[in-house]
């Protein structure tokens, strides 16, 4: 397995913990009193948009065959600095 196809499927893995970690988050925010609710759909929605551009650029790592894919790795690996920040950030609420 080359390092593009070995990135993808760690980022994919990363994917499939970020989605579990937005649905223990939503079912928090389900018995959470209002106030707090309000929070956690907040961090709810970031999360899933940052989550959906790291799926935005799988995909495109998955179909790109040239050197070019190291930028779109550059910018997943940003993205999901700021997943693992914002999740912390959400659990210590």
């Amino acid at each position: 397995m080359n390092r593009r196809n070995e990135f993808v499927a760690q980022l994919s893995a990363q994917i499939v913990e970020c989605n579990r970690q937005i649905e223990r988050l939503r079912e928090a925010a389900a018995s959470a009193p209002p106030a707090e609710e309000l929070e956690y759909s907040r961090s709810v929605a970031i999360l899933a948009h940052k989550r959906d551009r790291a799926k935005e650029i799988l995909c495109l790592l998955a179909a790109l065959r040239n050197p070019h894919w190291q930028k779109l790795k550059a910018d997943a690996e940003e993205i999901w600095r700021d997943l693992r920040n914002l999740l912390g950030a959400a659990a210590m609420e």
